[in-house]
Formats: C-alpha cells, sequence, structure tokens
C-alpha cells in the first residue's frame, strides 16, 4: 500500500468515526428531549388563518400585506371580523410541552402549527373550509 493510498483509508477512516460521534451526540440528545426538528425556518412564508383584524396593516404594496376583504386601500370596519388565509413570514419559532408556536411579521396571532398557521396553503384552504366556517 501506497502512502497516498494509506493517507485516503486514513480519511475514510476518521471521517466515519467522526460521523458515528455525531450520530451518537445527536441520538442522546433525541432521546432527552433536547433535539426537535423544526417545520420551519425564519424568513419564510406560511398562511395564517385569521381574523382581518388581527393583521397590522390592512393593505399595502410596499410590504406585500393584502386584506382579501378590503381592495379599495381604506380603513375597513365591516369586514374586520371576516376570517381568511393570509400569507406571512415567519419571524420566531417557540416550542413548549404542547405545541410549536410561530409567529409572523404581521399577524397578531398566536400562531400554533396545524390550527391557524400552515406551511402549505392547500392544507390551509381545508382547514378553513372544516374548521372556521
Amino acid at each position: 500500500m501506497s502512502f497516498k493510498q494509506f493517507c485516503e483509508d486514513m480519511d475514510i477512516k476518521y471521517n466515519k468515526l467522526m460521523f458515528y460521534q455525531q450520530f451518537e451526540f445527536y441520538e442522546k440528545l433525541r432521546k432527552e428531549g433536547k433535539l426537535k426538528i423544526l417545520p420551519c425556518k425564519i424568513g419564510e412564508i406560511v398562511f395564517v388563518i385569521t381574523e382581518c383584524s388581527n393583521i397590522y396593516s390592512r393593505y399595502s404594496e410596499m410590504n406585500g400585506v393584502f386584506c382579501p376583504f378590503n381592495k379599495e386601500n381604506q380603513e375597513c370596519k365591516s369586514c374586520s371580523n371576516n376570517v381568511s388565509i393570509f400569507e406571512d413570514t415567519v419571524t420566531q419559532i417557540m416550542i413548549d410541552e404542547n405545541n410549536i408556536h410561530i409567529f409572523v411579521k404581521n399577524c397578531a396571532v398566536d400562531g400554533i402549527l396545524g390550527e391557524n398557521i400552515f406551511l402549505d396553503k392547500r392544507i390551509a384552504k381545508n382547514a378553513l373550509n372544516d374548521k372556521w366556517k
């Protein structure tokens, strides 16, 4: 065996050893309940089911917030209790003993994944039809 081949073999063995050590570390964290896989990341787009009144800025082309009930860029009180799906951006993710909470940029909601925050618009539409109406 050449010295080059020996070095390549040692490099492969070292990489495998490092992989197994990392795997054991993460497996220990998982068993202790310290490792969670997040459903999304900060900056990702999610779909929020909420009342129009929970949107900070009902319509603005600059920040992309759009109220489906107010199409004329005016203050509207008549539709503030209407429920719809709003597209928004994730700003924070919090995990407690019961749920994963997702906080978004333009909506004032307690965003519980699978209740009023969804990663897929189609699933949000189904939830809106089934649960919110």
